[in-house]
């Protein structure tokens, strides 16, 4: 089986016409049938409505999942974050796919776990349901 991959540094917020942006990589993504996308700086702002346990309302993944489900394809995604970015943004890290998701981790691999420290991290792993096997995917932004 061929999987197509994709990663991409959303720097998420941070850029004129973000939503115009999200739109360009959702189509990528439906034309060109990516598999799994791993996203790194999918920032959400803290002061957004939570919709969904972490997840709040201008979450880069949910708005291009969504993108994705108006197009006719549904993926699933997992998104966690490690620190503040610029006192307001929740930093985070995501997989997006369009394969079930039986599980997911998200560990700190700095010493610091302290959110409000820049230099704290963490990877988030997805363990991906292929059909007939399952494979395990990580993103992270050091």
């Amino acid at each position: 089986m061929e999987l197509k991959l994709l990663t991409l540094n959303l720097h998420a917020w941070l850029e004129e016409n973000q939503e115009e942006k999200f739109q360009i990589i959702a189509d990528y993504i439906y034309k060109n049938d990516i598999d799994i996308v791993t996203f790194q700086e999918a920032n959400q702002n803290r002061d957004k409505i939570l919709v969904n346990e972490n997840i709040r309302e201008d979450n880069p993944s949910l708005i291009i999942s969504n993108f994705l489900k108006k197009m006719g394809k549904n993926y699933n995604f997992i998104w966690d974050w490690s620190h503040y970015g610029y006192d307001v943004y929740e930093e985070g890290l995501s997989i997006l796919t369009k394969h079930p998701i039986d599980s997911s981790k998200s560990i700190f691999v700095s010493e610091s776990q302290d959110v409000k420290f820049w230099k704290t991290r963490k990877t988030i792993k997805a363990e991906i349901n292929l059909g007939h096997k399952s494979i395990n995917v990580f993103s992270c932004h050091m």
